[in-house]
């Protein structure tokens, strides 16, 4: 089931092409070299990978490419099969992953699917608490924009006091 859905994201969210000797992204060019590729794919993509190349930096275990690949496919199917993405929880699917693959000396990618399925529930365990402090920083923000609009003085020291 995992297998499925992960390849129905690859399909929806192929890799960015990336330039032969950084192994970078190339600037401008559409994903996949396909035109219909949506930019908000290209984006979530460029999110995670990033995300996934920062968790943990510098230890033995994500310097190997099959680590950094399973955690970027885990968090990316997650984050297209909810059509939410929660920027630092590469971190999380990094410690599930490591643990599930027996600190990091069994088998990366039988370990992948596991990971998925036990990331997947701890993150709709965390649903309501991520949505409701999204839903506090959508609410400060409107506040804000009404306060700004009544009040334009008051409204930018409490932007310069508390970094609105």
């Amino acid at each position: 089931e995992y297998a499925e859905l992960r390849t129905r994201m690859v399909t929806a969210v192929p890799p960015l092409p990336t330039q032969a000797a950084t192994g970078a992204p190339v600037a401008g060019e559409e994903p996949g070299g396909d035109t219909g590729i949506l930019e908000s794919g290209a984006t979530l993509r460029a999110q995670v990978e990033g995300d996934a190349k920062s968790a943990w930096s510098g230890e033995a275990f994500v310097s190997r490419t099959e680590v950094v690949d399973a955690i970027i496919n885990i968090v990316l199917t997650h984050a297209w099969q909810n059509s939410q993405y929660i920027p630092g929880s590469c971190e999380l699917a990094t410690v599930l992953l490591f643990a599930i693959s027996t600190g990091g000396c069994g088998n990366v990618l039988e370990a992948e699917a596991d990971t998925f399925w036990c990331f997947s529930q701890f993150m709709a365990e965390v649903q309501d608490t991520v949505n409701a402090d999204a839903g506090l920083a959508d609410q400060v923000r409107r506040t804000h924009d009404l306060l700004r609009d009544y009040d334009l003085p008051l409204a930018e020291l409490v932007r310069r006091t508390h970094d609105l």
